[in-house]
């Protein structure tokens, strides 16, 4: 998959496709994630984010600064995670971007988890399965279950727990 972004990054500079240039870089930095090179993939997710704030694509911006959230919080920098989750999430509601706006709750939900904060873990988490329920979007309530179920099992209530998996069950 490298090799064919790498191409098409390189297609998309001799075409001057800034937008696309910018998209390109976010799934090159994708892949470095997802091979565990994490000072990689933040390379080539800021140099998409440095597009977007050039081309004030708000919602780029959003997807990006997520992004760095993601690696921060692979990284084992929760705080790190945290600033760039913030940011990602005020631009999702500027934007009124419900479905971003799921997603990024859920991530500040698994990074308190981490934290050992269930509390403030499952406030996150029930948002977002608000949103989920809202957009009637059976996949995300299905994983929003089940995160809540884990806060419950890390609670040390397994009933309440299995309560939630049995709906991430049923809903999927």
């Amino acid at each position: 998959a490298l090799e064919y972004y790498q191409k098409a990054l390189e297609i998309d500079e001799q075409l001057n496709d800034i937008r696309g240039k910018s998209t390109r870089l976010n799934n090159i930095g994708i892949v470095y994630k997802q091979w565990g090179k994490p000072e990689k993939a933040l390379e080539y997710y800021q140099k998409a984010l440095e597009i977007d704030e050039q081309l004030n694509d708000i919602r780029g911006k959003s997807t990006r600064l997520n992004n760095i959230g993601i690696v921060y919080k692979q990284w084992g920098k929760p705080e790190k995670a945290l600033e760039y989750y913030q940011k990602a999430l005020e631009i999702d509601e500027q934007l009124n971007d419900i479905r971003g706006k799921e997603a990024v709750l859920n991530n500040i939900g698994n990074v308190y988890l981490d934290w050992g904060k269930p509390e403030k873990a499952l406030e996150y988490f029930q948002k977002a399965l608000e949103i989920a329920e809202q957009l009637n979007d059976i996949r995300r309530k299905a994983a929003d279950f089940d995160n809540i179920g884990i806060v419950y099992k890390q609670w040390g209530k397994p009933e309440k727990a299995l309560e939630y998996y049995q709906k991430a069950l049923e809903t999927a």
